[in-house]
C-alpha cells in the first residue's frame, strides 16, 4: 500500500468524470487504484481551521442572539425610554468611534505611504 499516492485531480484516469480523483501509482495495475474519499481531499489543517472559524463565529453571535431574546421578552414600557434617551446616545457614540477610527486609519496609511515614498528616493 505504500505505492499508493494521490494522482492529479481530473488526471488521465478521470477522463469524462467530474469531481473524482484516482489514488494510486500510475505504474500499478488497474486493480490497485482506489477512489479518494472526501476527507482525503481536505487536509487536516483545513478541517481544523474551518472548525476553529465556526467556533469563533458561534462565540461572536451568541451574545447578540441573547440580547435579541432579552429585548423581545422584556417589558414594553421600557421602549419609549430607550428610544428617547439610550439609543440616540449610543448611536452618537458609535458614530464618533467610527469617525475616529476612519481618521486614525487615514493618518496611519498616508504616513506609511509617505514613508515608502521617502525610502524609495
Amino acid at each position: 500500500m505504500s505505492d499508493l499516492v494521490a494522482s492529479e485531480p481530473f488526471g488521465r484516469h478521470d477522463a469524462g468524470r467530474v469531481g473524482t480523483r484516482i489514488v494510486g501509482d500510475h505504474n500499478s495495475p488497474p486493480g490497485r487504484e482506489r477512489r479518494a474519499s472526501a476527507w482525503r481531499r481536505w487536509p487536516a489543517v483545513q478541517v481544523i481551521a474551518v472548525g476553529f472559524a465556526a467556533g469563533i463565529a458561534v462565540l461572536v453571535i451568541a451574545p447578540l442572539i441573547n440580547l435579541v431574546r432579552i429585548a423581545l421578552h422584556g417589558d414594553a414600557e421600557i421602549w419609549p425610554h430607550l428610544a428617547a434617551y439610550v439609543i440616540p446616545e449610543a448611536l452618537q457614540q458609535t458614530a464618533f468611534l467610527l469617525a475616529g477610527v476612519a481618521v486614525i486609519t487615514a493618518v496611519v496609511v498616508s504616513g506609511a505611504q509617505a514613508w515608502q515614498w521617502l525610502v524609495s528616493l
